[in-house]
């Protein structure tokens, strides 16, 4: 067994370009093979040359998305995120909304990939995460039930929710879900001088 890494495989696919009548193709497994190898700046150039001779593809708009979004873009993979219909656009942008700091845009995206069941339970957790920015607990903490009753992880919000029972001076449930937290290495120090002041 010979083991091929992306990267030597896109060489042998860029040396296959001047002898095939399907660059779009090529263009597009590069663009793929440079992005599962880490290489985002790379598959975001062979993502552009993919689109500039297919135009507009769902994928092909979600792929660079998520390059630019890998390398901090995040106004840019909103655009492709904003303009493509493949699956998981809608949560993506609204990671990148987040990061930008437009906690309403994001929360608009997170519900959007909630009514089209895509992602749905890790949009309901950075939907909680939005609500907590936005100083609403209750429906944070709403949230974060959904999320745990739909197969979700304590572990994935315990901090979050402490956060929430904080916010609504629910002290002893705070203290508790800190702690786990902290057990966790969710935010450690933080949630253990949270747990204390709770306490």
């Amino acid at each position: 067994l010979i083991l091929v890494s992306p990267l030597e495989v896109c060489g042998a696919l860029l040396a296959l370009l001047p002898f095939t009548d399907s660059t779009y193709t090529l263009y597009a497994e590069i663009a793929d093979l440079y992005l599962e190898a880490g290489d985002y700046e790379d598959s975001g150039l062979y993502y552009d040359l993919a689109i500039e001779i297919n135009g507009e593809d769902d994928r092909l708009l979600y792929m660079r998305g998520t390059s630019n979004m890998l390398l901090g873009r995040y106004a840019e993979a909103m655009k492709d995120f904003a303009a493509s219909a493949f699956p998981g656009s809608s949560y993506s942008r609204g990671v990148c909304a987040m990061a930008l700091g437009d906690i309403k845009q994001a929360e608009v995206c997170f519900e959007s990939s909630l009514e089209r069941g895509e992602q749905a339970n890790d949009a309901r957790l950075m939907l909680a995460v939005c609500h907590l920015e936005d100083g609403e607990p209750a429906e944070a903490e709403a949230l974060l039930e959904q999320y745990m009753a739909a197969g979700g992880a304590y572990a994935d919000v315990a901090y979050y929710r402490a956060h929430a029972r904080s916010m609504r001076e629910d002290y002893a449930g705070a203290a508790e879900d800190y702690e786990a937290a902290a057990e966790n290495g969710q935010f450690r120090e933080e949630s253990l001088f949270s747990a204390a002041q709770c306490r």
